[in-house]
C-alpha cells in the first residue's frame, strides 16, 4: 500500500493548493521572430493493483501484484507565430518511469522482487509528430509528415514477454481546396502516401508473437470532403495498403499455417456524413466496405463503419455515444474484427474544475487463419475512466483519475506448463501535475 499512501499524500497537498488558487495565466510560450515554442511537463504518481496483468485464479500459481510508479515527462511544441506560406508544426514528448514499490509472489525472495522492480524502470515512451506544409496560404498544399513512436515494456514476471517497439510513419500528401485563400471553399481533396515501419529493438528470437508483428506497409489514400451546409460535410475516404510481414518461410510444402505468409493488401472505402442537426446535437456517421485480401488463409471482408451522436451545451457539458466496427491485420493472426460500443462525457463544473469520463466495451475477434498455435481468439475488453481536473496558477493543472480495464477472454497463453490465462482485471489510481 506504499503507492496508495504516496498518492493520498500528494492529493492532500493538491487539495490545499485548490483552496488557495485564485489567479490563472495563459499558456507559457517562448516567442521568436517567426516561431512559437511551447514547453510542457508533467509528474504523475500511479497505483496499479495488477502490474503483470495476471488472472485472479491463475493455474501458474501467480497472483496479481500491486505496484506504485512515478512518471516524469516533458515535451515541446513548435509552431509558426503567424500566417506563413510554409507552415511548421512539431510536437515531441517523452516520459521516464520509476517504480517506488512492487510486491512479489508468496515465497519470493526480496532480492528477486527488487530485481523485478528495478527491471521495470526506464523510458516509458517517446513520440514525435512533425508536419511541414508548403503553400499553406494557397489552394494547393504539399504536406510532408513524420510520426514516430517508441514504447518500452519490460518482461512480465514469469514469462518472456517484454519489448522495445518502434512504429515510424513517413508520409506525403497533396491537398487541393479551392477558395482556401478566401476563407475556405466547399470542396477539399487530399491524395496521400504513407510508408510505415513496425519493428523491435530488442532481441525477440525467443518470442514468436514479436517476430510476427514486424512489418513494412505502404498506403495510398484519397480523402474528399464536401461542405454542403455551413457546418455539415459529406466525405469519401478510400485507401489501399500493402502489408509485408517478415515472420514466414516461403515453402510450398509447409503445412503449418504459422509458417505461411500473412502479407495482405487491404482495400477500404467509406462514405461519411457529419455535422450539426441542431445547434447542440450533432451526428458523425461513416460506413463502407473493407477487404484485407490476405495472401494465404481467410481475409476480412464486409462492412466497416463508425457512428457517433454528440450533445454539447457550451461550456457546461459535452456527451457522446457511439459504435465502431472495423477489420485490421494483426500480429496474432491474419486479421481481427473489432466491435466497439463507447460513451464519453465532459462536465465543466466551474471555471477551473472539470469532470470527465469514458467507457468502452470492445470485442476483438482474431481469425484462426495463420493464428498463433492455430487457434482463434476472442477478447471482450471493458475499459473505463473517470477524472477530475483543475487549473492552478503559473500554468499548472492537477488531475485525479481512476481507471479500470478488464479482459474477459477465455484464451490461454501457450507459453509453459501449467498454462497461463490471458484474462485479467486491472485498476489504476493516478494523481498528476501538469505544466502548460
Amino acid at each position: 500500500m506504499h503507492g496508495l499512501s504516496l498518492i493520498l499524500t500528494l492529493a492532500v497537498v493538491s487539495l490545499s493548493l485548490f483552496a488557495t488558487s485564485t489567479a490563472y495565466a495563459d499558456a507559457f510560450i517562448i516567442h521568436s521572430s517567426s516561431l512559437n515554442f511551447k514547453p510542457k511537463a508533467w509528474l504523475s504518481a500511479d497505483y496499479d493493483d495488477n502490474v503483470f496483468y495476471e488472472a485472479a485464479e491463475e493455474p501458474t500459481g501467480n497472483i496479481p501484484n500491486q505496484g506504485a510508479v512515478l512518471k516524469v515527462g516533458g515535451g515541446l511544441t513548435i509552431e509558426n507565430r503567424g500566417k506563413s506560406p510554409v507552415a511548421l508544426n512539431v510536437d515531441a514528448m517523452s516520459a521516464y518511469r520509476h517504480y517506488t514499490f512492487l510486491d512479489g509472489q508468496p515465497g519470493q525472495s526480496e532480492s528477486r522482487v527488487e530485481e523485478l522492480r528495478q527491471g521495470r524502470n526506464g523510458i516509458d515512451f517517446a513520440r514525435l509528430n512533425g508536419k511541414l506544409t508548403l503553400g499553406a496560404l494557397s489552394d494547393v498544399q504539399v504536406i510532408l509528415q513524420e510520426r514516430f513512436s517508441y514504447i518500452e515494456r519490460p518482461a512480465y514476471e514469469g514469462t518472456v514477454f517484454g519489448f522495445e517497439r518502434v512504429d515510424n510513419r513517413l508520409g506525403a500528401a497533396i491537398d487541393f481546396a479551392p477558395g482556401r485563400r478566401n476563407g475556405g471553399g466547399p470542396l477539399g481533396i487530399n491524395l496521400g502516401y504513407e510508408m510505415r515501419s513496425l519493428f523491435f529493438l530488442n532481441d525477440g528470437t525467443g518470442l514468436d508473437i514479436q517476430n510476427r508483428s514486424e512489418k513494412q506497409a505502404h498506403t495510398v489514400s484519397l480523402d474528399t470532403r464536401w461542405r454542403f451546409l455551413p457546418k455539415n460535410f459529406l466525405t469519401l475516404d478510400v485507401s489501399y495498403t500493402s502489408n509485408n510481414y517478415n515472420d514466414f518461410q516461403e515453402d510450398p510444402e509447409a503445412v503449418n499455417p504459422e509458417l505461411s505468409s500473412r502479407d495482405s493488401t487491404p482495400l477500404r472505402a467509406q462514405l461519411g456524413l457529419s455535422g450539426l442537426i441542431t445547434p447542440r446535437f450533432s451526428l458523425f456517421m461513416k460506413g463502407g466496405y473493407a477487404n484485407t485480401y490476405n495472401k494465404n488463409g481467410n481475409s476480412f471482408e464486409g462492412f466497416i463503419g463508425l457512428f457517433q451522436a454528440s450533445y454539447k451545451f457550451v461550456p457546461v457539458v459535452d456527451v457522446s455515444i457511439g459504435y465502431q466496427r472495423d477489420g485490421q491485420d494483426s500480429g496474432f493472426s491474419n486479421f481481427y474484427t473489432l466491435d466497439r460500443f463507447f460513451a464519453k462525457s465532459t462536465f465543466q463544473l466551474s471555471s477551473r474544475l472539470q469532470l470527465s469520463g469514458n467507457v468502452s466495451y470492445d470485442t476483438y475477434t482474431y481469425d484462426a487463419s495463420n493464428a498463433v498455435d492455430n487457434a482463434g481468439r476472442v477478447d471482450p475488453v471493458l475499459r473505463s475512466q473517470i477524472a477530475v481536473r483543475t487549473k492552478l496558477p503559473s500554468h499548472l493543472a492537477v488531475q485525479v483519475a481512476y481507471s479500470i480495464e478488464s479482459n474477459f477472454t477465455e484464451y490461454k497463453l501457450p507459453i509453459d506448463e501449467p498454462i497461463d490465462f490471458a484474462s485479467y482485471q486491472r485498476q489504476l489510481f493516478t494523481l498528476a501535475l501538469y505544466f502548460n
